[in-house]
């Protein structure tokens, strides 16, 4: 009998494998990564190449077609969209043999709910004594601002809390149509519902005249 010996075996190929994980979500190479953001928010996904296996020298993370990592694991923030992943190990013996696998992320904002504006009319008794409506509306989580519209045209820009009193300009009998516009912080805008507010022609006291006074 005779022994057949290899001279130089090869060591076993690299094999490439990652984990992405975010939120308590955990998905492993060809499959996708779902995950909800607010609105203009990001999240933090991390990756690992602990899975892979193999006499591995190298490693580069490809996000979108540009690396990001040469690390075997490491974490980074994603807004809104598809974002492609590609992971590739590299043998440490032989630079060229190499293994790659993908994976993909889908990062979906969730919509802050619109502002919900209503309104109601009252008598302004500071002088001058004059019709006045007050606006009120629900907070946006993330808004810095918002702008008052009346009749279509901005009316008050940059308020930053709520109610609003429109006291100037508002004449007793005529309607008014409102709508408020949040400004988030990430530059997007929200409208609100609009509201029309007519407003009563005896909303204030008519004065009256003390005959006595002229006696």
């Amino acid at each position: 009998l005779s022994a057949r010996y290899e001279a130089n075996p090869q060591p076993p190929a690299p094999v490439a494998r990652l984990t992405m994980t975010s939120g308590g979500q955990s998905v492993q190479e060809n499959e996708v990564l779902r995950l909800t953001v607010p609105f203009g928010g990001t999240t933090s996904v991390s990756f690992s190449a602990a899975r892979s296996s193999g006499n591995l020298g190298a490693y580069e993370w490809r996000l979108n077609g540009s690396v990001v990592s040469t690390n075997r694991d490491f974490s980074r923030s994603l807004g809104e969209g598809t974002h492609q992943v590609l992971f590739t190990v590299q043998d440490n013996a032989n630079p060229a043999r190499t293994a790659s696998v993908g994976a993909s992320i889908q990062v979906i904002h969730i919509d802050p709910p619109r502002p919900e504006l209503s309104s109601a009319t009252r008598c302004d008794f500071s002088a001058p004594i004059a019709p006045a409506i007050r606006l009120t509306w629900t907070t946006v989580p993330g808004a810095a601002s918002y702008d008052l519209y009346r009749d279509g045209g901005v009316y008050r820009a940059g308020i930053t809390g709520t109610p609003f009193d429109n006291t100037a300009n508002v004449t007793a009998g005529q309607p008014y149509t409102y709508m408020v516009r949040a400004r988030l912080g990430s530059g997007a805008t929200i409208d609100s519902n609009q509201v029309t507010v007519a407003v009563p022609g005896n909303i204030c006291p008519v004065p009256t005249v003390d005959n006595a006074a002229f006696v």
